[in-house]
């Protein structure tokens, strides 16, 4: 009997580690749904164990409240290529191990870059 039960919480994990949500931008926030935690992202960035990457030039930042898009403005980390999509959980642990109490995800495929160093996600 403990030996079913040992395989079947390791097969739940396995299943989880695979069915984790993938997205293209992610960054650390300062609560739950709360705003982007712009230190805890970039010392992420700043890091040499991970292949995080700044998504976007020095100075530009992501419009928040739109749909699509991020929630808030800010700032967000992707991969270096951009085919590539982040794991959620993984992203939530760094932001953790940061010193951030959460992290915030999204996906899109068009964006368009304004004058004020604005990126708004269209889709």
């Amino acid at each position: 009997m403990y030996l079913s039960a040992k395989l079947l919480s390791s097969l739940f994990l396995l299943w989880r580690l695979g069915a984790a949500d993938k997205h293209h931008y992610c960054a650390c926030v300062t609560r739950k749904g709360g705003p982007i935690n712009v230190p805890a992202t970039l010392k992420i960035n700043r890091e040499c164990s991970n292949a995080l990457v700044l998504a976007q030039d020095n100075g530009q930042y992501w419009y928040g409240g739109h749909t699509p898009g991020p929630r808030h403005a800010g700032i967000f980390l992707s991969l270096p290529d951009k085919s590539k999509r982040l794991d959620g959980d993984y992203m939530h642990n760094l932001c953790k191990a940061a010193g951030a109490p959460d992290s915030a995800c999204f996906n899109c495929d068009f964006y368009q870059e304004d004058e004020d160093g604005g990126i708004l996600c269209q889709r």
